[in-house]
């Protein structure tokens, strides 16, 4: 049984590195072979709390990479088993503080997929069950910032389902609460790359929501703050799939701000830098959704910039190129809300441009914007 569990450590750790080299196919193979050999030492001894600690964290990392893998209801199925696992140990020991802990960062996973799913009702009611847990945490020790970055975490889930439904103000208002903490956070170690990064975006956050309402100069500054610093953080770990990912989102949002004040060439610039990252990491790993998601979603922003530069051709090309990235992906989740849309948005966009309408073109309307920070990651 020793040597079982030390296999079945050694394939976890593995599917670690897979997973942050963007290999997700072996990253995958790695947890469940870790899973399937750590489960029968865990029946063997139910009382042992360590053993149901480790197969609850690999059914979480199986979630994640299914997630990643755009299998949003096995990902959902992974993450509800790990839920119950916690929801019944809290149950049986109310001073585990570290299984409270595993419920709230659970929570908010299953509200990850939920979102990604299109069912922000449901999400909200997870994000919100996983802040009270959070909130209780926090307060039971407040110099544990560990459970203060999960406080923050809760609060920007919140405000990206907020966000979501059209309540500007009310994200708004729990984007900064996800900042303050983060800005006390890092405050205190300067030299703390996650915590740096974790205020990069939530200023980012901020930055969307004074963008929608139409204050792109401060939008703008926020973004570029925000790049300096995933900018620093991927030259410092250039082989970190997470950070060039980043990086890639601020790259978008530069160009939505430099959009929003009318600059369609600097706006071309960014999304142009986005999509050569975009493409690094899809070529890393055709199996990873997002990453493929994040070509057509630069190939989509670049031509927005091309057509309001009356450079047409060119725009459709790049819509062509999104278009066919998109019906692949909804072949393999046919049931992703998020990529039927986008995909529907790419089909009117090269209609419109390949029978254009007589008269003056309406402006052009970018697509959803991608969640910020990605949820499988924030929490981690």
């Amino acid at each position: 049984m020793e040597w079982q569990r030390d296999l079945s450590v050694s394939n976890e750790q593995l599917g670690g590195i897979y997973q942050a080299q963007g290999n997700l196919d072996a990253a995958l193979a790695r947890y469940r072979a870790s899973l399937n050999r750590m489960i029968p030492i865990r029946d063997a001894d139910p009382a042992n709390p360590s053993l149901q600690r480790f197969t609850s964290v690999t059914l979480e990392q199986i979630g994640d990479v299914l997630k990643a893998q755009g299998k949003l209801a096995e990902a959902l199925e992974a993450y509800e088993d790990c839920l119950a696992t916690a929801e019944r140990l809290v149950k049986v020991d109310l001073g585990n503080l570290e299984w409270r802990r595993v419920l709230s960062v659970t929570y908010n996973k299953v509200g990850d997929v939920l979102t990604a799913q299109g069912k922000l009702d449901a999400a909200l009611e997870a994000y919100r069950d996983g802040l009270g847990v959070a909130e209780w945490l926090a307060a039971k020790d407040a110099a544990n910032t560990e459970w203060q970055r999960d406080l923050s975490v809760s609060h920007e889930r919140i405000g990206t389902v907020l966000a979501l439904q059209g309540k500007a103000e009310q994200a708004l208002e729990t984007y900064r609460n996800s900042l303050l903490i983060r800005e006390r956070l890092a405050g205190t170690a300067p030299g703390n790359a996650q915590w740096q990064r974790d205020v990069a975006l939530a200023r980012s956050n901020i930055g969307d929501m004074l963008l929608a309402q139409g204050n792109a100069d401060e939008a703008l500054k926020l973004y570029e703050e925000g790049f300096a610093e995933a900018e620093r953080l991927a030259e410092a770990d250039p082989g970190n799939a997470r950070g060039q990912r980043n990086l890639w989102l601020f790259h978008i949002k530069l160009g939505n701000a430099q959009r929003a004040r009318a600059n369609p060439a600097a706006a071309r610039e960014s999304y142009d830098d986005a999509l050569a990252i975009a493409k690094r990491l899809a070529k890393l790993d055709p199996s990873n959704v997002d990453w493929q998601r994040d070509v057509a979603f630069s190939h989509g922003h670049v031509s927005i910039a091309l057509e309001e530069q009356d450079k047409d051709a060119q725009a459709l090309d790049g819509y062509r190129q999104a278009r066919a990235i998109m019906a692949r992906l909804k072949e393999r989740s046919p049931n992703d809300p998020g990529l039927q849309s986008e995909l529907a948005w790419l089909e009117e966009r090269v209609a419109a441009l390949e029978q254009p309408p007589a008269g003056e073109a309406d402006p052009v309307a970018a697509p959803g914007e991608p969640q910020t920070p990605p949820p499988s990651e924030a929490a981690d």
